[in-house]
């Protein structure tokens, strides 16, 4: 993957210190934004290739919510202003509707939401970040909108292979509902011209909205959608589009016979090969009381496991709700979290059920139990795969809204892995909510969440494959790839570059300053059979100390590594 070149510029001109900002102190936990008499809310959050964090979230200023962005390191540490970046500071309204937070291939950020600032009604606009803080597409984003609508609301992000970004979102006018979409290159530039492409009934009678896309192919995608025509019976449906959002396939896949509420919003992945898995809430088969949990494969020609799905924890007396997918390539397993209520909805417990490809459950009928149902009320948020097992961050009641932030580890057959079983993410009693948990990278996954211990404010905490918590062993060198590090790194004189692997011929290494500046390129010749370049015999200029960033690039690929010079 290409690497973008100004990774974490800005760090040296807002961080105040190079000191690790994960704590041992699950008391405290890391502070993303909690000022005090003003309102954090929403938070999302979204991992980047080498495992810093972007978070997003509302912030109340003036009577007004302003969107706002903070990069974490994989230390901990601040990459941009304590505040956060302001992206947005359009009006907003006092309520808060699904928005979308993503990272494409090059770690921008890119993150789609609805405002008030073309009048009366909610319009879709969408921001691409880069790592240093820079609006790649202006200052003001870009506005995404259907004439015919009144409203565009929810909108969702997929990123191609090709890095072109889909957007999609609900459009609505007095007499219709439909799924509008439109295509955003890199460079902001809208792939379609204004007006987007659309699933619409002309008539009416049907209503689409709550799209999900996942890339298909080159530059095509697949995107699931419902369609609806009334408070009960939405059915689920899919297609596979082309480069010019044309639909491929004659008519679209359903989904499921089985429907789901005109609320709800089914978690859709991509099973990396132009298809798509989503699981669902919807009917028990035996007690319409009960809720229950399915899960679907659609494959790249529109096939289906079955016409429902599989069931993933087959109960006639309890209560079910999926809460996350995933879908583990090396593996070939497709895992779903579940919350696990009794009948009467009081008490709850928390189980996982894993798939293969072909569909059929591997952890039992009844799925793998991780917290059996009580009055503790266990509420899971997340799961994420370490590549030795299931990192899940849950709460449990302390009162009756106060939560703890809890994490166990259970390895792929569904048995627990640490001793005691489970560990503290965040130990104060408080209400917490909006959890989501990054992807592993460092030996260590990121929680983000909303929490009002002080009023509402938005916090993190790294944990560990071990289920510890604290600062990074070398927080000082954060790796980007696993091609090349610098020794010693802090230093003052110039590091030696250590090459990995089989690297030999032509290249160019360039050093940048924090503000993007490049103070100097050398062209070089790698050699294997050496492992290493001394910057010291190549390099002449004297260096004030600071962080610099060290990158090398041929005609294959583009690297980079931070040095902090003492």
């Amino acid at each position: 993957m290409k690497k973008n070149i100004c990774l974490t510029i800005l760090l040296s001109v807002f961080m105040l210190s190079l000191k690790a900002q994960w704590t041992t102190d699950t008391l405290q936990n890391t502070l993303v934004r909690d000022s005090v008499g003003t309102s954090e809310t929403e938070p999302l959050s979204v991992t980047t290739s080498n495992g810093n964090t972007y978070v997003t979230w509302f912030e109340s200023v003036s009577g007004n919510y302003q969107l706002r962005m903070q990069l974490l390191d994989s230390a901990g540490n601040k990459l941009w202003s304590q505040e956060g970046l302001v992206v947005s500071a359009f009006p907003q309204a006092t309520y808060f509707v699904h928005y979308d937070l993503k990272v494409d291939h090059e770690d921008n950020a890119v993150v789609a939401f609805q405002d008030y600032r073309t009048g009366g009604n909610f319009n879709v606009v969408a921001y691409m970040i880069s790592p240093i803080g820079t609006f790649l597409w202006g200052a003001s984003g870009i506005s995404l909108a259907d004439d015919a609508a009144e409203e565009g609301l929810s909108p969702v992000i997929g990123v191609t292979a090709s890095n072109n970004i889909i957007i999609a979102w609900n459009a609505d006018s007095s007499s219709k509902q439909w799924v509008a979409y439109q295509k955003i290159s890199s460079f902001g530039t809208l792939a379609w011209g204004a007006t987007p492409r659309k699933i619409i009934d002309s008539t009416g009678v049907i209503r689409y909205s709550r799209p999900s896309v996942v890339p298909a192919g080159i530059d095509d995608f697949m995107m699931m959608y419902v369609q609806g025509t009334g408070t009960f019976g939405n059915a689920m449906r899919a297609n596979h589009f082309d480069v010019n959002g044309n639909p491929v396939w004659p008519s679209s896949a359903q989904v499921s016979t089985k429907t789901i509420s005109s609320y709800y919003f089914p978690e859709v992945i991509s099973d990396m090969h132009g298809g798509l898995y989503v699981s669902f809430n919807t009917s028990n088969p035996v007690s319409l009381s009960l809720g229950d949990v399915y899960v679907q494969h659609v494959n790249a020609s529109g096939g289906v496991w079955s016409a429902t799905g599989t069931e993933a924890a087959v109960s006639t007396v309890n209560h079910k709700e999926t809460r996350s997918i995933k879908f583990l390539d090396s593996r070939n397993e497709v895992w779903v979290l579940l919350k696990i209520l009794d009948g009467g909805q009081t008490n709850t417990g928390i189980s996982v059920q894993k798939f293969d490809t072909s569909g059929v459950v591997q952890l039992g009928a009844a799925a793998a139990t991780v917290f059996p149902i009580s009055i503790d009320y266990y509420e899971p948020f997340a799961f994420e795969s370490t590549n030795d097992g299931m990192i899940i961050v849950h709460t449990v009641n302390s009162g009756f809204t106060a939560k703890l932030l809890k994490t166990i580890k259970i390895n792929y057959s569904g048995l627990s892995l640490w001793t005691p079983a489970v560990s503290a993410v965040s130990s104060i009693v408080s209400v917490k909510s909006r959890i989501s948990l990054g992807s592993f990278h460092n030996d260590q996954v990121i929680a983000v969440w909303k929490d009002e211990r002080i009023d509402e404010g938005v916090y993190a905490q790294n944990i560990f494959n071990n289920g510890s918590v604290g600062p990074l062993a070398v927080p000082n060198e954060i790796s980007i790839d696993e091609n090349f590090n610098l020794f010693p790194n802090p230093s003052a004189e110039f590091p030696v570059i250590q090459f990995k692997g089989d690297k030999s011929g032509e290249a160019l290494v360039s050093i940048t300053n924090a503000f993007g500046k490049t103070i100097c390129s050398h062209p070089v010749f790698l050699d294997a059979s050496n492992g290493q370049l001394d910057l010291s015999k190549l390099i002449k200029q004297n260096f004030s100390s600071g962080i610099y960033f060290i990158s090398i690039s041929d005609n294959k690929m583009k690297e980079v590594k931070r040095w902090v010079k003492e």
